[in-house]
């Protein structure tokens, strides 16, 4: 699988830990390896083969066998009650891993434990079916995998071609790799319930069709490889409760463009989100770690960790993210306490001509006001000065009419008088 392939160049440089996640997994510690974070059995030193030739498997202190690899031809898989006489009780890690021609496999009746990622790869797997003795597990009417308290989705089909769905209310548990490599979905939906400790591993990786994912309010933590190599992944909203994103949850997401980190964060793990397609970040104030090549990284064709041309990162003065910036020569950004620059976005080509173009409007309608401002006043004043020169004009009138009346009326007088002195 390419996440197998590709994860060598990115956990050759994370040096990591790993800690059980679900609750259905082995309790024992496993080690990472440079081929894909995980050890893979590829030395069989120590197992035994059944006696058909089908089988290699190891003993266990009770007694039972556990199945580490198959080796049989049949593409409709029947797994066995015993091998050589010894009742075979679980699978180890990757026991079918990359069978590729395997349509369907029935677990046994005494089938309890699972390794990590024992179907990974499986690609025409459509069903799973379980012997109806099996105490532990059960397959709903799409051969979806289950545990009998239906608290654990086990293991989805990678054939199963469904577009979109929502996992059973009730569940708290997703297995490692339980959706892994199914190429088909493209909305996945959590239930409230949900939590960290039994978020598996590699749960949603390489589901190269997967575009949504509804998150619940229950989830804290996104884990390891979580949603690796999902190409198809555009954007993710997460919860404000969520705390943690584990190493390489994001890795490989090459479609991945928008990203917004909730206040409540606090660790981001090792190349969480290396090779994704954004190129700006605001990170909170409360984020108290970042692992190596978390932002600004990618993988070149060669599958080596390179860092980017052009990255951004907005965030807090005196804060992890802040010391990330300057330990990994990263642009930084900082934000007031009121988080002025909130509503940063990440630019493209696009966004810088519609601003461009909407600076030009704006620019347009203040001139305009300011023009029809300035048409007003000089109307204003015209129309004053003519009002002011209309009432001139009357007042002079009227003095020239006051002034004919006196010469008149001066005249009339000297009429008067010379007919009296007559």
């Amino acid at each position: 699988m390419k996440l197998k392939k590709t994860a060598a160049a990115l956990l050759s440089a994370l040096i990591i830990s790993l800690t059980p996640t679900c609750a259905f997994a082995e309790d024992s510690e496993k080690d990472f390896d440079t081929s894909d974070g995980y050890t893979d059995v590829t030395d069989d030193e120590g197992y035994l083969t059944d006696s058909e030739g089908n089988y290699k498997y190891s003993l266990n202190d009770d007694g039972t066998a556990t199945i580490e690899k198959y080796l049989g031809k049949e593409t409709s898989v029947v797994v066995p009650e015993e091998l050589d006489g010894v009742k075979v009780t679980g699978f180890g890690d990757y026991t079918y891993y990359m069978r590729e021609d395997i349509t369907d496999i029935t677990l046994s009746e005494n089938i309890a434990d699972f390794g990590w990622f024992p179907f990974y790869g499986c690609l025409a797997l459509k069903e799973f079916k379980v012997n109806e003795k099996n105490p532990i597990y059960t397959v709903d009417e799409n051969g979806i995998l289950f545990d009998q308290a239906g608290e654990c989705i086990m293991a989805y089909p990678a054939a199963l071609d469904k577009e979109e769905y929502v996992i059973p209310d009730g569940i708290i548990c997703i297995n490692s790799s339980a959706f892994a490599c199914n190429p088909y979905l493209k909305k996945v939906t959590i239930p409230e319930g949900v939590i960290a400790q039994y978020m598996g591993i590699r749960a949603f990786a390489e589901c190269t069709a997967l575009e949504t994912v509804v998150f619940p309010e229950s989830l804290t933590a996104i884990s390891q490889f979580c949603f690796a190599a999902c190409t198809s992944l555009e954007q993710v909203e997460f919860t404000n409760k969520l705390q943690k994103i584990d190493q390489a949850a994001f890795y490989n997401c090459t479609a991945l463009d928008t990203v917004v980190l909730p206040s409540s964060l606090q660790e981001i793990g090792q190349g969480a989100f290396i090779s994704t397609a954004f190129d700006q970040i605001k990170i909170p104030a409360g984020v108290s770690s970042i692992g190596y090549s978390a932002f600004g990284y990618y993988t070149d064709d060669k599958d080596e960790i390179v860092q980017m041309d052009d990255f951004t990162i907005y965030g807090y003065n005196n804060t992890y993210a802040q010391s990330y910036c300057n330990e990994n020569g990263i642009d930084f950004v900082p934000l007031d306490n009121d988080g002025a620059a909130e509503t940063e976005k990440v630019k493209n080509s696009s966004d810088e001509k519609n601003l461009n173009r909407n600076r030009i409007i704006w620019a347009v309608c203040i001139l305009l006001v300011i023009v029809i401002i300035i048409v007003i006043v000089i109307l204003n004043n015209k129309s004053k000065k003519l009002k002011d020169e209309d009432e001139g004009d009357y007042e002079d009138f009227e003095l020239e009419a006051d002034e004919t009346a006196d010469e008149e009326e001066e005249t009339n007088d000297s009429n008067e008088e010379s007919d009296g002195e007559v």
